[in-house]
């Protein structure tokens, strides 16, 4: 039933979903009787669907020799979005004229080894990444590799991965202190010696924070002047708004790209570092296509026992699509040795809407056959492209598969 109210366009109203299943299961049910049919009996039994669906993941590991060295490579992120007005008990905005007073945040992560999901949370909006942060840096295991936007910087997290035997890649938060033997790190004079030196990229084993100093190595890579100038704008509209100038130290802060890990050098290099960073972004990739492709930031006005029901249909239908991608992923390397674009196999299925149509019927047989031409049509024209000056996904695969030591 629930599968029926998901479309491309976000939702279906009450009465196509009475349409649609009437068409489907050949039977007559009026959209009042779907609608008593969403209660809290059926968000119990979604939470138990999807944490079935969770806890039963079949994703398969691209090579094994990929990031060997690791068990997993952890990718964590948010998605907000607002929600009609009358969530807003159930999930809170931050409110004011420019934004809702209800909305939504899905906390996930998953590992890019297997694509399989590690964590899927449903958050009020007004709960920063931060405490996020704070509240699952218990889950991490040995040997598993964390990759953190800024959103997720928190000094206390990357101390308690490093005594979990795990390691962390991360961006540098503009504010925290930047120490190197006991003094603030100038980083006019580092950009200064760069320019001499004709360096792009230096290294350097420092402290973070006052009170309980971190030590990490951190990697600074030159930016462009573009970026740099762009980041100059942004941080003097913001100061602007808070009667503020933007220091010196801040300004040549911004002619880096800073980021910090507690792998060492001779596992990954200082350039490889940066490349491993980028991989971050098959996440935002993932985001794209939830929302153009599924329309999962649009909620039309409806009760909160019948939204829940489509958000968690949704997230299922969503790990149902990575499977899939991953195990045609698996079969088609060892088979071509070439990868497949999870961005380009995530649209085709998208696009069709068959997976869910039977899935929601239970029509296995039929289900294998759709997936038989799934795969065909991945192994057609959904392989990874190269790029003009550009490292893809693969170029990182390969580079990280080869090295003997990682």
């Amino acid at each position: 039933m629930v599968f029926h109210g998901v479309s491309e366009s976000g939702y279906f109203s009450l009465n196509q979903s009475a349409i649609n299943f009437q068409e489907q299961q050949h039977c007559t049910l009026s959209k009042q009787g779907i609608d008593s049919k969403f209660n809290q009996e059926a968000v119990e039994f979604m939470k138990r669907l999807f944490e079935e669906c969770f806890a039963t993941q079949i994703s398969e590991i691209i090579d094994g020799n990929f990031l060997s060295s690791f068990d997993q490579l952890r990718i964590k992120d948010g998605t907000r979005f607002d929600l009609p007005e009358q969530l807003r008990k159930h999930f809170k905005g931050f409110g004011g004229s420019c934004t809702s007073e209800s909305a939504l945040c899905i906390q996930y992560e998953f590992d890019l080894k297997s694509l399989k999901f590690v964590s899927f949370k449903l958050t009020d909006a007004n709960v920063p990444d931060i405490a996020e942060a704070r509240k699952t840096v218990g889950e991490v295991s040995t040997n598993e590799l964390i990759l953190r936007d800024l959103g997720y910087f928190l000094l206390e997290s990357f101390t308690e991965i490093n005594k979990r035997g795990a390691f962390f890649v991360s961006r540098i938060n503009s504010v925290v202190t930047v120490k190197e033997n006991s003094k603030n790190v100038d980083f006019r004079k580092l950009y200064q010696h760069m320019l001499q030196t004709n360096q792009n990229i230096v290294e350097k084993y420092i402290e973070l924070g006052l009170e309980k100093p971190v030590p990490v190595r951190m990697v600074a890579q030159l930016v462009s002047d573009d970026v740099y100038q762009k980041r100059i704008a942004n941080l003097e509209k913001i100061a602007k708004k808070k009667g503020r100038s933007v220091s010196d130290e801040t300004r040549f802060r911004c002619r880096f790209f800073l980021i910090i890990t507690n792998i060492q050098a001779d596992i990954v290099t200082g350039e490889e570092l940066f490349k491993l960073y980028r991989l971050r972004w098959q996440i935002e990739l993932m985001f794209k296509h939830w929302k153009s492709k599924m329309g999962i930031h649009k909620v039309q006005k409806m009760k909160y026992q019948r939204f829940m029901c489509m958000i968690l249909a949704k997230l299922i239908y969503v790990m149902l699509c990575m499977e899939i991608i991953s195990i045609a992923r698996h079969e088609q390397y060892n088979r071509a040795k070439k990868i497949l674009s999870i961005d380009k196999c995530l649209k085709t299925i998208l696009e069709r809407k068959k997976i869910i149509e039977l899935v929601s019927c239970e029509k296995m047989p039929d289900i294998i056959n759709v997936i038989k031409k799934l795969f065909q049509l991945f192994t057609a024209n959904h392989w990874q492209e190269k790029r003009i000056n550009r490292d893809n996904f693969e170029d990182l695969f390969d580079l990280f598969t080869c090295k003997s030591n990682i």
